[in-house]
């Protein structure tokens, strides 16, 4: 491994913002593991369809936006939304 890959690695200890432990992806991800458990597969177009919604709905809720109003909005982009929570 080069030097600047593993300064990188620890690039966490010199920025408060960014979080020493991978929580946030692993949550992202617990629902596509739960549906794939209740479903017992996915087929490619329906996988796609959902990892979209999946998406969409993990990011206005880490950006502390209400899906619903989002969808009703018509916006197309969830960082021009605003949050109406």
């Amino acid at each position: 491994m080069s030097t600047e890959i593993i300064i990188s690695l620890f690039t966490f200890l010199e920025q408060d913002t960014i979080p020493w432990n991978n929580n946030t992806a692993e949550r992202a991800i617990r629902h596509l593991a739960i549906q794939r458990k209740i479903s017992g597969s996915f087929s490619e177009s329906g996988a796609t369809s959902y990892l979209v919604l999946l998406g969409i709905m993990q990011t206005c809720r880490f950006q502390d936006k209400s899906l619903l109003k989002f969808f009703m909005s018509g916006e197309k982009d969830i960082d021009k939304f605003k949050r109406t929570k």
